[in-house]
């Protein structure tokens, strides 16, 4: 069967303009990473069409609001080098695997508590060919869970999961200890482990001050994603809230 040319020439569109903005802020993506990308947004349409991993109407700008805003943090942030992550409710994926594709070197584990989810996701990163990720099918508030991965990860992604109070909640057992890193060049904030990222939207005013108030020696600071060149226009009221 002959690929889709009008589906082709979308996608080698969306791709050059997320390279584009992703270059402007420093991160540059080999072919590999692009292809990669690539790959993984047509197994999740795919598989979309059997499960809800995403929501279908977002289908058309899955770039935008799905890629484009899971990486976000890697544009606004100096990562260090071999981290461990967990992505917290990751649904279709989001945003551990983008991550995992721009950034090899972290390990993740992507967990979620709907089977046919994970089945899903297992099934997807082995067509697009990532190695450091793992699934698990799981609450990430489980006992089990928690027995298993007690202390394991250095940072906690979660995009549009929970309050923060229940996600530091969640994730204080799961965290590491405070790690030394190197010092990143001039004007570069780097995120110092064990860090939680959470992508949230609108006034988180309440929600800061609800988990302050319960973990007084938190560290919690809010970053407007429209201050990334080129985003402005589609997360205009998106924010990145890192915990530490």
């Amino acid at each position: 069967m002959m690929p889709d040319a009008s589906k082709a020439e979308g996608e080698s569109g969306d791709i050059i303009h997320l390279s584009e903005i992703c270059e402007r802020a420093g991160v540059v993506l080999s072919v590999k990473v692009r292809e990669r990308l690539v790959v993984y947004v047509e197994s999740l349409l795919d598989w979309n069409k059997k499960h809800n991993l995403i929501s279908r109407a977002d289908t058309s700008n899955i770039w935008s609001r799905h890629i484009l805003h899971s990486v976000v943090p890697l544009l606004m942030f100096r990562f260090p080098k071999n981290l461990a992550f967990v992505d917290i409710g990751t649904g279709g994926g989001l945003p551990g695997i983008p991550i995992a594709i721009l950034r090899p070197d972290l390990q993740g584990v992507l967990v979620d508590s709907v089977r046919k989810k994970t089945e899903a996701l297992r099934s997807i990163i082995e067509t697009v060919g990532i190695t450091n990720l793992r699934v698990v099918t799981e609450r990430v508030e489980s006992p089990s869970f928690m027995k298993q991965f007690r202390s394991e990860f250095d940072l906690a992604f979660a995009r549009a999961v929970a309050p923060l109070p229940e996600l530091v909640t969640w994730t204080r057992g799961l965290l590491s200890k405070p790690r030394k890193t190197a010092h990143t060049s001039e004007g570069a904030k780097e995120i110092i482990p064990p860090a939680i990222i959470a992508l949230k939207g609108g006034d988180l005013s309440n929600e800061i001050v609800a988990t302050k108030r319960a973990f007084p020696g938190l560290s919690i600071a809010e970053h407007s994603i429209s201050t990334v060149e080129g985003v402005g226009e589609f997360f205009i009221d998106k924010k990145v809230i890192v915990v530490r």
